[in-house]
């Protein structure tokens, strides 16, 4: 058998490595608004009904959908969640991805959206209970972390991790 380009080039087309053992690919838009010239980081408290992670903080996203690619995923959840219309959305960049301890796949990207489509914002009350905002100033002046208390809201795990990614590249662009 020769081992030659139109060998290498059958084996990959032909097959799609899927998930390598991952349990499942998820994907998370770390959604921004500036308001009067400060940029502010938007959250979601999980709604009470939810039966994974109720009353969590956590970035709008989900599942990624068979054909749907982690960004496509993204902004379909987060227009889903906050009812903020996916041409409102704008994807800044990718933060790339992190693997959970139960063998799930995280995507995270940055986005930005604008204040009068935020106030216009109908959040889906099946997953979201409220949306808050923080500044990015308060993040960034306490640096890198595994877990971030703002006001009343304890912001920790994965949404901590992509928060902490996010941190280090503005920090150290």
């Amino acid at each position: 058998m020769a081992y030659d380009m139109r060998f290498v080039k059958k084996v990959f087309q032909e097959k799609d490595p899927g998930d390598q053992g991952m349990r499942g690919r998820y994907a998370v838009l770390a959604l921004m608004v500036e308001e009067e010239g400060q940029a502010s980081l938007i959250f979601e408290v999980r709604s009470e009904r939810l039966r994974r992670q109720p009353g969590e903080i956590c970035f709008p996203g989900g599942h990624i959908e068979p054909g749907e690619s982690p960004l496509q995923c993204a902004v379909r959840e987060t227009a889903e969640e906050l009812g903020i219309p996916g041409k409102d959305i704008k994807v800044i960049s990718s933060l790339g991805y992190e693997y959970t301890y139960t063998g799930e796949l995280l995507h995270s990207f940055v986005g930005q959206t604008d204040a009068q489509a935020l106030r216009r914002s109908c959040l889906n009350p099946e997953e979201v209970k409220e949306i808050f905002k923080a500044p990015l100033s308060f993040f960034l002046e306490q640096g890198p972390r595994e877990a971030y208390d703002y006001q009343s809201y304890h912001i920790w795990g994965l949404t901590a991790r992509v928060v902490r990614r996010l941190v280090k590249r503005c920090l150290h662009p």
